[in-house]
């Protein structure tokens, strides 16, 4: 068998996480170890253009096509991201910005170029980049990451060099497990389990936010953004719309 064209399959009934994908190439011997650790689907990492700050590449580097389902049309479509000026941008990209107002589009699959170096090469490669991030604990999680920003926090507490994370420690909302929806032990990351639902989620969000509210005296907003089917929400609107909040949200 050939290094070139290797196709990866997931489970189509549902989107597979970008470490699943980073962890099957590099096993295959090709150059995907800069994106080892980095949390997410594989949507979120395409739509989020996934990447990591200690040597600046990104998955945009690596698309040569994706394959879309188009809402708005009913129709699959495809697109070479080389044909549009900035697809991709930082953190950013053409999809991203298209789903702002409403769902547009939906991947479906990605199509990727990468380096063929070598099973043990792209192993320890891995492994250094896994070291260098060895303060986090997402390798392995079902994570989606830094859920709250840390930019919104009060002056008083920013001096302090205090993060979302040490609040929700404080308040031993790190200890909460709504059906396997919690934060992770490190770093206080948003993680879920195969069984959660969207009203796990709703529910320990719900609880977050008073919490944080109620004794901070601020409403942490959110890092990440929360696409729906008409749209980016906040998460206000998603804890009404799957828990019927009565923390946050009312």
């Amino acid at each position: 068998m050939t290094t070139n064209d290797r196709a990866i399959y997931f489970n189509s009934e549902n989107n597979s996480y970008f470490s699943e994908l980073v962890n099957k190439a590099i096993s295959l011997g090709y150059d995907f170890s800069d994106f080892a650790g980095i949390p997410g689907y594989i949507g979120g990492a395409v739509f989020g253009n996934a990447g990591t700050h200690h040597t600046g590449r990104t998955i945009g580097d690596s698309i040569i096509k994706i394959i879309v389902f188009n809402f708005e049309t009913g129709q699959y479509e495809t697109i070479n991201p080389i044909a549009y000026p900035n697809f991709f941008s930082e953190r950013n990209s053409f999809l991203k910005e298209s789903n702002r107002v409403k769902t547009k589009y939906l991947i479906i699959s990605v199509v990727l170029k990468a380096q063929y170096i070598g099973i043990k090469e792209a192993t320890d490669k891995k492994k250094k980049i896994i070291e260098i991030r060895k303060d986090s604990d997402i390798e392995g999680r079902r994570t989606a990451g830094s859920f709250f920003a840390n930019g919104a926090l009060p002056e008083n507490l920013a001096k302090q060099g205090l993060k979302v994370r040490d609040l929700i420690r404080e308040l031993g909302l790190n200890t909460l497990n709504f059906n396997g929806a919690g934060y992770t032990d490190i770093k206080c990351f948003l993680k879920t389990e195969s069984q959660t639902t969207d009203y796990n989620i709703a529910l320990l969000l719900d609880e977050t936010i008073y919490k944080i509210k109620t004794t901070y005296g601020f409403c942490p907003t959110t890092e990440v953004q929360i696409l729906d089917f008409d749209g980016i929400i906040t998460a206000e609107q998603f804890i009404r719309r799957y828990a019927n909040g009565n923390h946050a949200a009312a």
